[in-house]
């Protein structure tokens, strides 16, 4: 069952928010790569302080790669909201460098914390942020980004009431 979190503004369509972590590589040696940063809304159908509006509340996350989605309460939505104000805010793309160190040489995978909105069924924004985790293993981190318990490196752990 997906939950879909959205915020009703009147005279507006809802719009469906969707936070996850996008893998962007994987290796067995150290990763040094550039990274986008970008806001992607498609200010023709939405604005920025309606996608915040949305975010605050409380939004999706997850996906086909978590195996399912979850609620995001909407103290942690605030959070996020925080987190990538800056992205949501700029009209730039802006190149950001990701390092991952792996002195074990064991398989290391890049993450960067994304979101999409939807309203209508139409994608209005597309957001990879300059947030990115470097895990071990091919497994997607399983908190919002600010949301891993902070003695778990992996991400595995979610600091308690992240989720409805």
């Amino acid at each position: 069952m997906v939950v879909s979190s959205s915020v009703v503004i009147p005279g507006k369509e809802p719009v469906e928010i969707i936070g996850y972590w996008e893998k962007v590589l994987s290796s067995n040696d150290e990763i040094t790569t550039s990274l986008e940063q970008t806001s992607g809304i498609d200010k023709s159908k939405t604005t920025e302080n309606e996608i915040s509006a949305s975010i605050t509340a409380g939004f999706t996350f997850g996906g086909d790669a978590y195996g399912g989605t979850a609620s995001v309460s909407a103290s942690a939505g605030t959070a996020v909201r925080d987190t990538v104000s800056q992205t949501l805010n700029s009209s730039k793309t802006r190149r950001i460098e990701a390092k991952c160190s792996n002195p074990d040489k064991v398989k290391m995978t890049l993450w960067q914390w994304s979101m999409t909105a939807k309203k209508n069924g139409e994608l209005v924004m597309d957001l990879t942020d300059n947030e990115f985790i470097c895990k071990k293993g091919s497994k997607p981190p399983k908190c919002p980004v600010g949301f891993c318990d902070d003695n778990d490196p992996q991400c595995e752990t979610c600091i308690q009431g992240t989720f409805k």
